[in-house]
C-alpha cells in the first residue's frame, strides 16, 4: 500500500512539472532592460574611424568575410607583414 501511495504522489508531481515550467513570472514595471547595454557596443563620438593601410586593404579584399572591427583593423595597421615560404606576422 505504501508503494502505491508513493507511486501516486510521484506521478502527480511528474505531471505538475510541465505546468510549473510554463508559468512565467512577470517582470516588474520598475525594472529596466539592460539587454541592449550587454549585447551591443555603443560607439561614441570620440571613437575615431580607423582607415586600413594599403597592405591591410589588400588583405581585407582577399578575405571571405567582411571585416569591419576597428580594433582588428588597428592591430593589422600596426603589424608588419613578411611574405616568405611560411607566412609570418610580427607586431
Amino acid at each position: 500500500m505504501e508503494k502505491l501511495g508513493l507511486s501516486v504522489i510521484l506521478s502527480i508531481m511528474m505531471l505538475m512539472i510541465p505546468l510549473i515550467a510554463q508559468s512565467k513570472e512577470g517582470i516588474p514595471d520598475h525594472a529596466v532592460s539592460i539587454e541592449q547595454d550587454n549585447t551591443y557596443k555603443q560607439l561614441s563620438e570620440e571613437d575615431p574611424t580607423i582607415e586600413p593601410s594599403e597592405e591591410v586593404k589588400a588583405l581585407l579584399a582577399d578575405a571571405k568575410i567582411e571585416i569591419d572591427n576597428p580594433a582588428l583593423i588597428k592591430l593589422l595597421n600596426e603589424s608588419t607583414f613578411s611574405f616568405s615560404f611560411c607566412f609570418r606576422v610580427s607586431s
